[in-house]
């Protein structure tokens, strides 16, 4: 969304919808959230364990977690976009802006969860990836088991970077992300996460908009 716009062109959905609902200011959130205290502690480190190593993989983005009750009428994908653009996480570096970001929202007592992915991401995983991705915990979901649900989606989230990383090392074009009028552009980055100064743009050409590199290595998934 430019950010002279009120509303998305394609859609026409608009941030103030979930704000006049939620709140326009940042929320300081961790990149764990169990807001109802459905998670014992060594459901916890389970859980960051897996956030961990997803981004060890993709260095450049990040996994937040949010389950709790959410407030009607807020579902978890609108709760997910409305999160996206206000949280401020205390420990995280700047080369994770939101923009790159993900959010997992389960909601136990509705029964519901979603999965929003940042700006940045939204030319490698659309919203029928997205649908493939939940899918994947959608028996431990509905058993209750969250920590397996948590872990199922992150590995089939993280088996679809990683076709769509050597998609774009083949053609990276179609993976940059349009930009909109004066936005920044992304920065490159490299596999560890180091930050890359920008060249500087040519005259009228368009800003890059940068790449996701994936931590592949050799190592292969378990299961």
């Amino acid at each position: 969304m430019a950010p002279a716009e009120e509303s998305c062109r394609r859609c026409g959905y608009s941030l103030e919808v979930p704000d006049a609902q939620l709140g326009h200011g940042a929320v300081s959130v961790e990149r764990l959230t169990d807001a109802d205290g459905i998670f014992t502690q060594a459901e916890r480190l389970s859980i960051r364990a897996v956030q961990q190593e997803f981004e060890r993989r993709f260095p450049q983005l990040f996994l937040m977690v949010f389950a709790g009750a959410l407030p009607a009428p807020a579902s978890p994908r609108q709760f997910g976009f409305w999160l996206l653009n206000h949280a401020a996480i205390p420990d995280m570096d700047v080369l994770r802006p939101n923009e790159c970001g993900l959010v997992l929202v389960v909601d136990p007592e509705a029964g519901a969860a979603g999965l929003t992915v940042g700006y940045f991401l939204e030319s490698y995983l659309g919203q029928d990836e997205l649908g493939g991705v939940l899918e994947a915990g959608r028996k431990a979901f509905a058993q209750g088991r969250y920590v397996t649900a948590v872990r199922e989606v992150t590995r089939s989230l993280t088996r679809r970077l990683i076709q769509r990383t050597r998609e774009a090392a083949r053609d990276p074009a179609a993976f940059a992300p349009p930009a909109p009028p004066d936005a920044r552009p992304f920065p490159a980055v490299k596999q560890l996460g180091e930050p890359v100064p920008l060249p500087k743009p040519a005259p009228a050409t368009k800003p890059d908009g940068g790449g996701l590199v994936g931590n592949l290595g050799r190592r292969r998934d378990k299961g």
